[in-house]
């Protein structure tokens, strides 16, 4: 099965938990996965209103967009898209080709707003169990919608949505497993650049450059050092960097997201240092150990917590111990107390143990995963033991 039929799958097969007719997407991601079309608008503007509708008994969809984007979408999906445009955007016509006679056909009858435009496509569909993805779409706008189609039931989609993604195809988790290579290798690039005096911002600026030569976008890097390695997520300062740094980062190739830690130390570690990394590194590899299909992803998170405390952390808590990773930095499953999710063969999880403490540092580890027929393979391929900088 291509990607597209597996995607078309999975979305057939999360609606029909969820006992809905008509799936509607508003995140980027989600929009990606009904569609394959990117919306570069919404990733300018977080206002920007784009839609994509699929209809899973007839595998088809529909698009509620801005006229600007009638172009992009008809390169991207195919000339005989169903687009319902919204705007007054105006293009200039050097031909009578398909295309300039589709965009002025189309700006004969553009609707208004972005509401609109979503009404009749939901009404041209005839369906009236409807997921609406709540992610990008306001209250305001989901009032409206939802006042003008009284017959339709509306229940937030981004739940629907993340239910179709949590399995993996296998093209899927190879963007995954690049996009981690991508991130190891540009870290392993800046280590070596390592010099006495640098800052956290040295340390960021180098990770960027490494990670688009390699031709991805570097999306986070969180290089910070000595006692701000504390703080959980923070941007880079230009602090001096002495004794410790934590290392939490990512990047995005051809739209997958990896999302990989690692802890370094200038010079010999002290004993706390060594103490806490290898409790951390323990209670993530013992967690990934114990991942197979059928394990609760609860029993997972419990794992990680209880050989965390009994390695060096007796005092160890966290919320969760990791996240299924893809389109989005955070899919499902979530490594938590909580969250009875059994694992399955496909999903792609990120396990991580830090450990943060205000006044003194912090340490952690973080690899990518997937759940393989009897355990796991990891996807980040670089050494997860404590790096020591000269």
């Amino acid at each position: 099965m291509d990607l597209k039929a597996f995607r078309r799958h999975r979305l057939n097969l999360a609606a029909e938990q969820a006992g809905v007719d008509l799936l509607v997407a508003t995140l980027p991601a989600n929009i990606e996965y009904v569609s394959g079309y990117v919306s570069v608008g919404q990733n300018v503007v977080h206002s920007t209103q784009s839609y994509a509708l699929y209809v899973p008994s007839e595998d088809r969809f529909l698009f509620a967009v801005s006229l600007a984007e009638v172009p992009g979408i008809v390169e991207r999906v195919r000339e005989d898209a169903q687009i319902f445009p919204y705007g007054s955007f105006r293009f200039c016509h050097h031909s009578d080709g398909f295309l300039s006679k589709l965009v002025q056909e189309k700006s004969l009858s553009s609707f208004a707003s972005g509401e609109e435009a979503l009404i009749a496509a939901i009404r041209s569909t005839g369906k009236t169990k409807i997921a609406l993805d709540e992610s990008r779409i306001t209250r305001t706008s989901w009032e409206k919608v939802a006042n003008a189609l009284p017959d339709c039931t509306f229940i937030p989609g981004q739940p629907v949505f993340l239910q179709a993604r949590i399995i993996k195809h296998p093209e899927e988790i190879a963007g995954i497993e690049r996009a981690a290579e991508i991130a190891a290798e540009s870290l392993e690039a800046v280590l070596k650049q390592f010099r006495p005096g640098m800052t956290e911002l040295d340390l960021e600026w180098a990770y960027r450059e490494e990670v688009t030569s390699r031709k991805a976008e570097p999306y986070f890097i969180v290089a910070t050092g000595d006692l701000r390695a504390a703080y959980a997520d923070v941007c880079n300062t230009d602090l001096v960097i002495q004794r410790l740094i934590r290392f939490d980062y990512g990047c995005i190739y051809n739209g997958y997201r990896s999302d990989i830690a690692r802890t370094a130390v200038i010079g010999e570690p002290d004993q706390k240092t060594k103490t806490y990394y290898n409790a951390v590194l323990a209670g993530t590899r013992e967690a990934i150990k114990a991942m197979k299909p059928g394990v609760p992803a609860s029993e997972i998170f419990h794992i990680a917590v209880e050989v965390t405390r009994r390695n060096g952390i007796p005092h160890y808590a966290r919320h969760h111990c990791g996240h299924g990773i893809g389109l989005e930095a955070y899919d499902m499953p979530s490594i938590a107390p909580s969250c009875d999710i059994k694992l399955e063969k496909g999903m792609v999880c990120c396990i991580e143990t830090p450990y943060y403490e205000l006044g003194w540092g912090g340490v952690q580890i973080e690899n990518t995963v997937e759940v393989t027929e009897t355990g796991t393979r990891y996807l980040d391929k670089s050494s997860d033991e404590l790096i020591i900088l000269a």
